[in-house]
């Protein structure tokens, strides 16, 4: 005696929620291009902007983020070969904003010593000529990469590339 089954539900393939590109070939062709000037100028006000606000004791973690967002793509863009000198800057950016988010978690309040300040300028002078230089393609890569990984529960990036990297990059 056989038993009675559910009816099976109609096949319905699920629909993708990314933006559907109009027209592939510009957007290949756009891939090539390098940010505007005006991008580039709103862009370094937002962070220059930001670590001022953190040098004077005031800052959120909303500034702390951008700092780390912009040392973040500073070390990717180097590994990818736009600027590999920016590399030991960008780590020293790193540990000051690691040392400041640590100041914060003790005190309550965000804030940089003098050397700190000073390793995370050079860093972001290194960001701004490399976002001179880079391609939107590799931009977006990298983009995408950072965000995913700031998403992530892992504190350092080596922890959530499992090793990929000896040094662990800030969330």
């Amino acid at each position: 005696m056989p038993r009675s089954q559910k009816p099976r539900k109609k096949y319905r393939p699920k629909t993708s929620p990314a933006v559907a590109v109009v027209n592939p070939v510009q957007y290949v062709l756009d891939s090539f291009k390098t940010l505007s000037i005006d991008t580039l100028k709103m862009l370094a006000i937002q962070n220059h902007g930001a670590l001022n606000i953190l040098a004077t004791g005031q800052g959120s973690e909303i500034e702390w983020t951008k700092l780390a967002y912009a040392v973040n793509i500073t070390i990717e863009l180097a590994h990818m070969g736009y600027g590999p000198e920016a590399l030991e800057p960008a780590r020293a950016a790193r540990d000051a904003l690691i040392a400041c988010s640590q100041r914060y978690d003790k005190r309550g309040q965000f804030g940089f010593t003098g050397p700190e300040i000073t390793a995370v300028k050079e860093a972001l002078a290194y960001h701004d000529a490399q976002l001179e230089v880079v391609r939107l393609g590799d931009l977006e890569k990298v983009h995408a990469k950072i965000k995913n990984l700031m998403r992530s529960s892992a504190r350092t990036i080596s922890e959530a590339n499992a090793g990929e990297r000896p040094e662990g990059e800030i969330k």
